[in-house]
């Protein structure tokens, strides 16, 4: 799905139209509670996200299942050399699906700044990540499969600067074109998360004094003598995923701003931290009975 085109406007007036938005990766800025009703608005948005936040974990804890399952099975097909043209073409295929699920798998649906598995927390320790507030493994999930794109200029739309087709597609990609449906250019893969105290140019207020956990996208087209393409998003809570800001800071290497209700601290209540437990170790015996069938094959193949 796409987010709806932002145009000058937005980028214009930047400090009204994103500034502010609290985060659970992100300390608070300082300037949220400087207004007092918007204020009110902006620190309400994660009970506000809660509808959209809780119906979501459990399919997403079924849907980590059903890609680790797909990440296995795509695996031992690829082991297999193609031999003929159309079953190259279809290797070929398989292996781009298989490296950007791996890479999702491998980096994780999980801010870095959240608790691990089996952690204690104000829900408690839980499997497969469940326990403090926000420490759902799998948080992310909804996100992976989705792009989200917007026209935008980097330094403010103005006779100078041109507006781009922007896209962001979670544990995926990032690219940018000159028109929607225009020929893109690689911004960079999905390079797993990292943290960051360093100043941004889409959070202008944000809080140094503590690490933020940003995504990182690398490895992008290189540029005009100058370096291969990449970028860090900034996260905040929003109502709606939307990409809603994208600056160069530095030649070829851009921050994004996206909000989304999945940045949101939405706390886990008694019923659902039972419901995701219990599912959860559900989810571990099943890994460990498809690991040990795997083993046994292993066995058998070369006993």
């Amino acid at each position: 799905s796409e987010a709806g085109g932002h145009g000058a406007g937005l980028v214009d007036n930047h400090m009204q139209c994103f500034a502010g938005q609290v985060s659970a990766l992100t300390p608070p800025e300082p300037w949220v509670t400087s207004n007092g009703s918007e204020a009110n608005h902006l620190l309400n948005l994660p009970s506000l996200a809660a509808a959209i936040v809780r119906p979501s974990r459990l399919p997403s804890l079924t849907r980590f299942r059903e890609l680790f399952d797909t990440h296995r099975r795509m695996q031992q097909v690829l082991k297999r050399q193609p031999t003929s043209a159309s079953e190259y073409h279809q290797y070929r295929q398989m292996s781009g699906q298989f490296q950007m699920i791996n890479n999702a798998l491998r980096h994780g649906f999980r801010s870095p700044l959240k608790e691990p598995s089996g952690s204690s927390g104000e829900g408690g320790g839980g499997s497969g990540g469940i326990g403090a507030i926000g420490g759902y493994e799998f948080e992310y999930m909804p996100l992976l499969g989705e792009c989200y794109g917007a026209f935008l200029c980097t330094g403010g739309c103005s006779s100078h600067t041109t507006r781009y087709w922007w896209e962001l597609c979670p544990f995926d990609r990032a690219t940018q074109a000159e028109r929607k449906d225009g020929q893109p250019t690689l911004i960079g893969q999905w390079d797993g998360w990292k943290l960051g105290n360093l100043p941004s140019l889409v959070t202008p207020g944000v809080d140094l004094s503590a690490p933020r956990a940003l995504w990182s996208f690398d490895g992008g087209e290189g540029c005009w003598d100058g370096p291969s393409r990449s970028a860090t998003v900034e996260l905040r809570c929003g109502l709606e995923t939307e990409l809603v800001a994208v600056e160069e800071d530095g030649k070829c290497t851009y921050s994004m701003l996206l909000l989304t209700p999945y940045a949101c601290d939405v706390p886990f209540d008694e019923a659902e931290h039972k419901t995701l437990q219990a599912a959860a170790e559900e989810e571990a015996e099943a890994n460990q009975a498809a690991a040990a069938r795997e083993a046994a094959e292993a066995n058998y193949e070369y006993g």
